[in-house]
């Protein structure tokens, strides 16, 4: 009886221990996921690697094949600005936002005339980024690897 009260008191202030330590687990929304796997921990390099117009693969130029983007976030913003700073070989410098968790819109100057851009996710992980748009009533779709 002495030791089955002694084992019970035992598991009792172990499971007190354990359940003080643990850590509420953060959930994250879908566009602060998206952010992530899009800017890392403030930036993430993303290389072009293969492009499709109408689902059809167009061989890359050579421009086009070191062709990169930089999605910048930045850190002091509220967690649930998705937004910052877009950096690429052939634009330069522009802005890019979230509008849901499908939905990323490039604001960039070309030829110095402001362009905007939408593109619809296809699919984004930590490594991939595959994006399309509609141009001239054709898909355009670019896939990104970050390295």
């Amino acid at each position: 009886m002495k030791t089955t009260r002694q084992i019970l008191v035992f598991f009792s202030i172990l499971l007190i221990f354990t359940s003080c330590t643990k850590t509420a687990d953060v959930v994250l929304s879908s566009e602060q996921k998206v952010v992530n796997s899009l800017s890392g921990s403030g930036n993430r390099i993303w290389n072009l690697t293969n492009k499709y117009e109408n689902s059809i693969e167009i061989a890359l130029t050579q421009m086009e094949k070191k062709n990169t983007k930089t999605y910048t976030t930045n850190p002091s913003s509220p967690a649930e600005s998705y937004a910052g700073t877009l950096t690429t070989t052939d634009f330069g410098v522009g802005s890019w936002m979230l509008k849901g968790p499908v939905k990323l819109v490039e604001m960039v100057q070309k030829n110095s005339v402001p362009t905007e851009i939408t593109y619809l996710i296809n699919e984004i992980t930590n490594t991939k980024l595959d994006i399309e748009y509609i141009q001239n009533y054709k898909s355009v779709r670019y896939i990104y690897m970050a390295y």
